[in-house]
């Protein structure tokens, strides 16, 4: 079965695929939703203050586009920390 998108359809997709900006800050979020990797123009992503423990930092890497990433506030253990340090150049703003 073939599908195919049409008229807002369309629209949708095409705005998503051309988003910059993404916060998701403040939401509770226990996981990072990997579908935020398909935002090939992503420039800026916040996640501050959800419930984070992990993130697939390696894929992360793959957005090229990506230049600003926000995470403080989130539940991440200390070598997970590390972890996103290194492979993020990624520093922790908390006090």
């Amino acid at each position: 079965i073939g599908v195919r998108l049409v008229g807002s359809e369309m629209c949708i997709r095409d705005s998503l695929e051309s988003l910059q900006t993404l916060s998701l800050s403040d939401n509770q979020l226990e996981s990072f939703d990997k579908k935020i990797l398909n935002l090939v123009n992503l420039k800026s992503l916040s996640y501050d203050r959800n419930k984070l423990i992990e993130l697939p930092c390696d894929q992360i890497k793959q957005l090229q586009s990506l230049k600003q990433i926000s995470l403080d506030g989130n539940l991440f253990s200390d070598s997970a920390k590390e972890e996103i340090g290194q492979k993020l150049h990624y520093w922790f703003g908390e006090i």
